[in-house]
């Protein structure tokens, strides 16, 4: 289980070159598209860096073809959704909020790289837990499905009556089963009464592309937690 924490790399008395990260990736386009059943985010990078995207260059573009038309993805972040933490390395430049695509197809051009792809279903069979549970029960496991190559993690939005207030990752160790020890994310022996918003994600990836394409298929529980 890991929280979100910023790591700051300090160098004293030497002076060292900033390495240039762009030249340490793929160096080839990338798309992840965020999809929770109604809302669809689509994020994209024209060249992969060593950690995240390179910054695009003039004339890069991207669009996205669904149903009802072509769409420009512009440079933007103004779409942001908290489930994109679990890529926070991988996302951007590009990025749009639509809606879901009814027949499901999409097509996708990242600077002159294109793509068609189906979007898998957006439900994954989660079974969501008690919506009230101890926290000195024991873990908690929510069971759903896999579809195809999917990984599954799991991010816990954690809101205390004591005011505490935390975002957690949680990796899935037994494939189709999450399991979440909610005594971890809050102060040791505290009696707090807390509600844990749990996102389910699924990774899924689409090798038709021929270059990284991924469906993050996004499934929501809310549980509340007492001592």
């Amino acid at each position: 289980m890991k929280s979100i924490s910023w790591f700051v790399l300090m160098v004293a008395g030497c002076a060292i070159e900033a390495p240039d990260l762009s030249l340490m990736g793929s160096d080839e386009p990338y798309a992840d598209l965020y999809d929770d059943g109604s809302a669809l985010v689509i994020t994209g990078c024209a060249r992969g860096a060593f950690l995240g995207c390179t910054a695009p260059s003039a004339g890069e573009t991207m669009t996205a073809t669904l149903s009802d038309g072509t769409l420009d993805v512009p440079v933007s972040s103004d779409s942001w959704i908290v489930d994109q933490l679990l890529g926070l390395v991988r996302d951007g430049p590009f990025e749009l909020e639509t809606d879901v695509p009814a027949d499901g197809g999409i097509g996708i051009e990242v600077d002159g790289a294109s793509t068609s792809i189906e979007l898998p279903p957006a439900s994954f069979g989660v079974v969501a837990p008690p919506s009230v549970v101890s926290r000195a029960a024991g873990p908690i496991a929510i069971e759903h499905d896999i579809v195809g190559n999917g990984t599954t993690e799991g991010l816990v939005v954690t809101t205390c009556s004591d005011a505490a207030r935390s975002i957690d990752f949680v990796d899935e160790t037994t494939p189709g089963a999450l399991a979440i020890d909610l005594s971890m994310l809050v102060q040791r022996d505290s009696d707090a009464t807390c509600t844990h918003e749990i996102h389910v994600d699924q990774t899924v990836g689409l090798g038709n592309a021929g270059w990284p394409v991924a469906v993050i298929l996004i499934d929501v529980v809310e549980v509340t937690s007492t001592p």
